[in-house]
Formats: structure tokens, C-alpha cells, sequence
């Protein structure tokens, strides 16, 4: 940094000539400069690494996006929100966060603003399916780098204002495509509400839908229930097999299906995520939640059929690399014991899956509920549970909402009695650290955390039973930052 000034004072001086020096003063682009290095345009500041620094040094950090100043001893945010309220450090892992709170001046009790969530990069996606009697609809933010305001973008609507399709009830979001679901979509063919995805494009600055995809199935219902976005490759899971005796092959059971759609090749489903795996029936909701990243895919199956089979599991699949339309079963997890709802959240990352266990009983009937880790072994080529994690207060159901990205992930609990159920925790790498949030803002209405995502260390968290700035319960979302 002062060997570019050093520079600039290299060209501007001569420049100058002899009554800038004689004035102590330098000007670029004016001959009188009122001060003593005087500008008349821009100024762009780079982040040299290698020059040692002192203090009073700036530079523009491109990893954060704001313009920063060494005091000596640490690099200080020119650009902090006044809004902010700080949590404090943990030891000295300098993990504190921000909480910028937004909700909509026109909410409606009902809308469940916030219910799903998803944020990568500088951009999020927040559903609010019960908006206008279930219509539903969702919203864009962008982050403004340099200031790191979150600002609403775009706000995104399904096929039509009759359907009451739950428009927004899952949301996922990947470089410049967002795929929403829609589990409650009207089939006007056949007047079953069977359910789609849309998929929405970033086409400048403007979000525009692009296609639908359609459940194709008869057998399926609420398609769409939860999906994920990775590039031009979806999950789509449809967690209710219908009873209609109509359809193609009517089940009385809740098995559910996982569909992979390859968006390359149109919107049509490509491919099933096998279910016929070991313990799949009855009413275990196979697909309630999924997750995919880096040719490995998740999906849970969360509930059981009775006392004796453990069917709350998760299953973990392998995507062929010679056909990535194919998928292989490689493992499956159960829960350690009976009806605590195994992957009601999963999240997956590189080497590292997070499964979200809110119905786990420390104590029976005390519903702590737990977040289990598990990492990938590159030797064996296995997964293997690395971390088993219990909430921390009774009725609390720890592991609702579950969220992991490359360093950090996060854990809310669904409820709280003491606080009003705004907990969420944050873990370095190793699980050895965390952080508890508390919600600086909560009321007695904030009783539910309903999904939660991260992405580097910005986060955002949906809270459907929120109190709106205009004292409405339509929900609200808070954005936050681990520094």
C-alpha cells in the first residue's frame, strides 16, 4: 500500500512542479489542491500482500468487499450497518456475526415469510408459500458488498393467483438459476393438486422464469416438497404417494420419491433416486428433505411406522461419473432409537453432511434434539459420524433447520420456551467451537426457526411465525455475518 503512494508522489510531483511542493500540497487533476493530497476523480485501492503494513494503512479486502484500515494490530471495517448488534467473540476464534432484520411492510398473518430460505454468494432466495390463502410467492435479496445492506431484488410468483399451490414452500438457489417448489399445484387435467417446480434465470439484473417442471406422475403428490439447485442439475422430492385408486399404481402409503433433473436436456424428470432401499415403507415420507454437492446426494426419510422398524433414516447416493444420470445407493444411517425423526433437515458440503435429529430424547420426553456430522473417508471411500451434538434445552427440537458450507455450519433449534425458540449455533471446522445466537428483536411470536442456510460466513434465517415490522405474525428473516 505505500509503495503505491510512493508512486503516485513519483508522477505527480513533476507534474505539479514547483507551487505544489512549495504549498506542502498535492493535486491530481487540479492545479490549487485545498488539501494535502488533493483529488479531483477517482481513487482505486488495491490489497497488496506482500508490502509490510503499518498503521494507518487502507486497502479494499475483495474476499469481504469493503475497504478496511490497520490500527496496528487488526484490519477494521470502514463499512459497518449502524444497524448491526454484535454478538461477542468465542475465545479467540473472532467468530461474531450481525443481525440485519427484515420482514415486509405489507405482511399478512399467514404468509410464512421465511419458511424456506437458501443463500449463495451474494444473493438469496426467501419463500412465503401461505401468502394470499396458500398462493404463495418468494423473494430475491442482494447483498451490496461494500456496505453489506441486503436489499430486495426481485419477487417472484407462480402460474396464477387461483391455484393455492404453496408457491415458495422450498427454494434453492445456484449461480444464476432459482428453482422453487410449488408441492400444492392444481393438475386442472385430472383436478389433483400433484404439484412442480419453476425455474427462475438472473438475466442482467432482472429475474425472469424460464420453465416448469412438471409432475409427470399421477401416483405422486406434493412434487416440489423440497428441491435442489446445483448448477443445471435438481433434486426434486415428492414425499406423498397419492391413494387415488385412479392413478397409475395407487399405494396407501407415504413411501415417497426422488426425482433428478438434468436441466441441460429440459425440464422433465430424468431419473428416480432408487427407493426401493431397506426399510422404505409405510409412512416413512422418503424425500421429506434433500440435499446434493460435488456428485454426492442426500435424502432423508424421517418418520417411522412403527414401534419396532427405525425407519427415520438418511440414505446417501453416488452419482456415475460416466452417466450422471445415474445413481447409486451407498449408505444408509438410522436413528438411534425409535421416532426421532432422522433428517427432518440434512445438508451436505465436500466431505461433510449435516442431519438434523430434533425429536432425539436425552432424558424421554425431554425432545433436546441433536445434530449428527458425518465426514467422508478418502481412503475407504465411506461416510462415517464424526460428531453427535444434543440441543440444549428441553422441548427445544435441536436440529429442525441444518445448514453447512466449506468452514462453518449452522443448527437451529425449532423452538424454545425460555428464549422463543431463536437458537442457532455456529461451528468452526472441527465442531470444537460454537457460538449461540440469540435474537435480539424476538417476541413471544417468534416460537418457530423453520430454515436456516449459510454460504462462506453470510447467513440468513427464516422465522414464518415472525413478527413483520408492521405488527403483523407474517414472518420475517434475519441476515447475519460471521467475522
Amino acid at each position: 500500500m505505500r509503495s503505491f503512494f510512493i508512486l503516485l508522489l513519483v508522477v505527480i510531483i513533476p507534474i505539479c512542479g514547483r507551487k505544489c511542493h512549495a504549498q506542502n500540497k498535492v493535486g491530481i487533476n487540479t492545479q490549487n489542491p485545498s488539501v494535502t493530497f488533493d483529488v479531483n476523480g477517482k481513487v482505486r485501492v488495491g490489497n497488496d500482500t506482500v508490502t509490510q503494513i503499518s498503521a494507518g494503512t487502507i486497502r479494499f479486502n475483495p474476499e469481504t468487499g469493503d475497504f478496511e484500515g490497520w490500527d496496528g494490530n487488526q484490519w477494521n471495517n470502514f463499512s459497518q450497518d449502524p444497524k448491526e448488534s454484535f454478538w461477542p467473540a468465542y475465545q479467540n476464534r473472532g467468530a461474531i456475526g450481525s443481525y440485519i432484520p427484515v420482514s415486509l411492510e405489507d405482511a399478512a398473518q399467514g404468509d410464512e415469510f421465511g419458511y424456506a430460505v437458501d443463500i449463495e454468494g451474494n444473493y438469496a432466495v426467501v419463500g412465503s408459500p401461505g401468502w394470499q390463502g396458500n398462493r404463495g410467492r418468494a423473494f430475491v435479496y442482494k447483498r451490496e458488498p461494500v456496505f453489506g445492506f441486503w436489499s430486495l431484488q426481485k419477487t417472484l410468483y407462480g402460474s396464477s393467483a387461483i391455484t393455492d399451490e404453496r408457491f415458495g414452500h422450498s427454494v434453492s438457489i445456484s449461480g444464476d438459476k432459482i428453482l422453487i417448489g410449488a408441492p400444492k399445484h392444481l393438475n386442472t387435467a385430472i383436478n389433483k393438486r400433484l404439484g412442480q417446480a419453476y425455474v427462475f434465470k438472473l438475466n442482467g439484473n432482472d429475474w425472469s422464469q424460464i420453465g416448469v417442471i412438471p409432475n409427470s406422475y399421477c401416483r405422486v403428490e406434493d412434487f416440489g416438497w423440497d428441491v435442489k439447485l446445483v448448477g443445471n442439475q435438481a433434486l426434486i422430492s415428492s414425499p406423498t404417494v397419492s391413494t387415488d385408486p385412479s392413478c397409475l399404481i395407487p399405494v396407501n402409503t407415504n413411501k415417497g420419491e426422488v426425482w433428478f433433473v438434468n436441466l441441460d436436456v429440459g425440464y422433465f424428470q430424468t431419473s428416480t433416486l432408487d427407493t426401493n432401499v431397506p426399510g422404505i415403507s409405510g409412512l416413512a415420507m422418503y424425500g421429506y428433505a434433500v440435499d446434493m454437492d460435488n456428485g454426492w446426494a442426500v435424502v432423508s426419510a424421517p418418520f417411522s411406522t412403527s414401534p419396532t422398524a427405525r425407519e427415520d433414516s438418511i440414505y446417501i447416493f453416488k452419482q456415475s461419473t460416466l452417466a450422471p444420470w445415474m445413481w447409486t445407493k451407498k449408505q444408509a444411517f438410522a436413528g438411534y432409537f425409535h421416532d426421532t425423526q432422522v433428517g427432518k433437515s440434512v445438508s451436505i458440503k465436500g466431505e461433510t453432511i449435516y442431519v438434523g435429529e430434533p425429536y432425539y430424547d436425552y432424558v424421554s420426553g425431554d425432545n433436546k434434539g441433536a445434530l449428527r456430522v458425518f465426514k467422508y473417508d478418502n481412503v475407504t471411500e465411506l461416510w462415517y459420524e464424526n460428531t453427535f451434538r444434543i440441543g440444549e434445552d428441553d422441548n427445544g427440537f435441536f436440529g429442525h433447520s441444518v445448514s453447512v458450507d466449506n468452514g462453518f455450519g449452522l443448527c437451529a433449534a425449532y423452538t424454545d420456551p425460555i428464549n422463543y425458540g431463536v437458537y442457532l449455533q455456529a461451528y468452526d471446522p472441527l465442531m470444537r467451537n460454537h457460538v449461540t445466537i440469540t435474537d435480539p428483536l424476538t417476541t413471544s411470536f417468534d416460537l418457530n426457526v423453520s430454515d436456516v442456510s449459510i454460504s462462506g460466513k453470510n447467513f440468513v434465517v427464516g422465522l414464518p411465525l415472525g413478527m413483520a415490522e408492521n405488527g403483523q405474525m407474517g414472518g420475517r428473516i434475519f441476515f447475519g455475518k460471521i467475522r
